[in-house]
């Protein structure tokens, strides 16, 4: 079960798209399409197990026609072999294949969407398909100990800011 938000895409999106921070709309959001980009926000989820909520209790916070974005959790990732075969445990971060995640060879260089917990060989010859991950965001590799997230913990200060700034 995965922790979402709506939020609205500036395309079409589908549960699985990796997306990525729209540079040229406000809160909006496109699938990724560039290697290791910092401005990854999460994956579209297919059933979230949680959905936040505004304080007024509604789901969509004014957003019509909203998407829900997996923060954190289980959810099923779309992932392409652009960097190899995909193992339990590898890092997976944004990659070149539109929507799709790839395990991350060089983790500092940032970007990272999640954790695979399942693998992809591409054994049925396909460069592409779709895994369980566990979502969990950081701009630039792994933070250090006692951390508390780093990136993670900024991100959902400006959610809530955001989130506020809605009820005023």
């Amino acid at each position: 079960a995965d922790l979402a938000e709506l939020v609205v895409g500036s395309v079409e999106l589908e549960a699985g798209d990796v997306v990525v921070v729209d540079p040229n709309r406000d809160e909006r959001v496109i699938p990724c399409a560039k290697p290791y980009d910092t401005s990854v926000l999460g994956v579209v989820s297919s059933q979230p197990g949680f959905l936040l909520r505004g304080p007024t209790g509604a789901a969509d916070v004014g957003l019509t026609g909203g998407q829900p974005l997996a923060l954190a959790g289980r959810v099923p990732c779309k992932v392409t072999l652009e960097n190899g075969s995909i193992r339990r445990g590898d890092l997976l971060t944004t990659s070149s294949t539109t929507g799709h995640a790839m395990k991350a060879v060089d983790p500092l260089k940032g970007g990272i969407v999640g954790t695979a917990l399942q693998e992809f060989t591409g054994e049925d010859g396909s460069e592409t398909g779709r895994i369980v991950i566990f979502c969990h965001l950081q701009a630039g590799g792994v933070p250090a100990a006692g951390s508390g997230g780093g990136d993670v913990e900024e991100r959902l200060r400006r959610l809530e800011r955001v989130l506020l700034d809605r009820t005023e």
